[in-house]
């Protein structure tokens, strides 16, 4: 996942939170998550572990399956947050 641009702590986060992840040589930013194992109670804890470590609160719009579905589209949602964050006017 690298070549995608991904933050290590974002990396280090899902394969703390998605176990099977560690297996692979190469996280892929398009893997299903759901296929390695992020079920409701995982995506829980892992949200919970994001927002702590990058200092963010994801909005109820972003709480959905689809928002949670790939490295990158968790990633996304994740940078979307932490810009907001650092720009003027942003939530925190």
């Amino acid at each position: 996942m690298s070549g995608t641009g991904l933050h290590a702590r974002y990396e280090d986060l899902l394969k703390t939170h998605v176990p099977t992840l560690r297996d692979l040589d190469q996280l892929l930013g398009t893997e299903e998550l759901a296929h390695f194992g992020l079920d409701s109670l995982r995506t829980m804890s892992l949200l919970v572990a994001l927002e702590d470590a990058f200092g963010v609160s994801f909005p109820e719009e972003l709480l959905t399956k689809s928002t949670f579905r790939t490295p990158d589209t968790l990633w996304s949602a994740l940078a979307g947050l932490t810009t907001e964050r650092h720009t003027p006017g942003g939530t925190r």
